[in-house]
C-alpha cells in the first residue's frame, strides 16, 4: 500500500487506462483513484447506448422528465396508476 501511495504522490500526469490496469494488477483492489475524462470515455465506450450523461441542470431536468414518463408508461402497461 505504501508503495502504491508513493507512486501516486510522485506521478506527474493523471493516470491513463493502461497505467491504472497495471497498478490494479500490482496492488490489487486496494486502489482508489479519480478518473480522468479520457479514462471514463474509454471505459464506458461499450455502454454508450445505455449511458446518459448529465452535465448540467438542464440535462438533469430532461433526465428526470424522461424517467417520469418511463415510469408512467410502465404503470399504464401494468394497469396501475402512476405515483
Amino acid at each position: 500500500m505504501n508503495s502504491c501511495l508513493e507512486e501516486q504522490r510522485t506521478a506527474r500526469k493523471p493516470v491513463d487506462a493502461e497505467q491504472l490496469l497495471a497498478r490494479l494488477e500490482r496492488y490489487g483492489k486496494i486502489l482508489s483513484f479519480s478518473s480522468t475524462a479520457a479514462f471514463v470515455r474509454h471505459y464506458l465506450e461499450k455502454y454508450k447506448q445505455k449511458l446518459i450523461l448529465v452535465r448540467n441542470n438542464a440535462d438533469r431536468a430532461r433526465l428526470l422528465d424522461f424517467l417520469a414518463l418511463q415510469r408512467e408508461q410502465t404503470a399504464e402497461k401494468r394497469g396501475r396508476l402512476p405515483l
